[in-house]
């Protein structure tokens, strides 16, 4: 919602929302999603070519996954959790898991002192997998290790190599507990 005749809105197949200011005034804009995932954005109009948003949550909300959370329930969480990073680690997907864009993976900056970029996530019902690519934009070799990669609510790690070399890439899959408690 805005002011009225302040812009005119349209919005496109695939879900974008495309806005024209028609004042010259600065404004609030206030949009909510059909998740319920809120934002205010203020609009000073100005002469020129547009600019484009993409609004991604730091935290994403997982929807309900009965049948991953029959499954992780169904054993001891640490047979679970060694049964998840099996599948992952050899390109798998885990029993009922389902896979999410990895751009909505949750926030997550170790001190492991390497760039990771997310490019696959999976969801289950307690647990999320995401592989991350791993970089040493360095000029040194980095020893790693799996405890460099912890933090609140990571649950296992999982590293392609122990040695990343100068400019040396290399996978990390880190699961995450999505309930409470885990803190994801």
């Amino acid at each position: 919602t805005g002011p009225d005749n302040a812009y005119t809105k349209a919005t496109t197949a695939d879900g974008a929302l495309l806005i024209t200011p028609l004042t010259g005034q600065d404004f609030t804009l206030f949009l909510e999603t059909a998740g319920g995932v809120g934002v205010s954005i203020d609009v000073s109009p100005k002469p020129g070519n547009g600019r484009t948003l993409h609004l991604i949550p730091a935290g994403v909300p997982l929807r309900p996954n009965p049948d991953a959370k029959a499954w992780e329930e169904s054993q001891p969480f640490q047979k679970a959790l060694v049964s998840v990073a099996r599948s992952v680690v050899n390109g798998d997907v885990p029993e009922s898991y389902t896979e999410i864009k990895a751009s909505r993976a949750p926030a997550y900056n170790p001190p492991a002192g390497v760039l990771l970029t997310p490019e696959r996530q999976l969801a289950g019902s307690h647990l999320r997998v995401v592989r991350y690519r791993m970089k040493n934009a360095g000029y040194v070799t980095r020893a790693l290790s799996e405890k460099q990669f912890w933090q609140k609510g990571v649950r296992a790690v999982m590293l392609s190599t122990r040695t990343l070399y100068a400019n040396g890439e290399g996978l990390v899959w880190v699961i995450f507990s999505t309930d409470a408690e885990g803190g994801s």
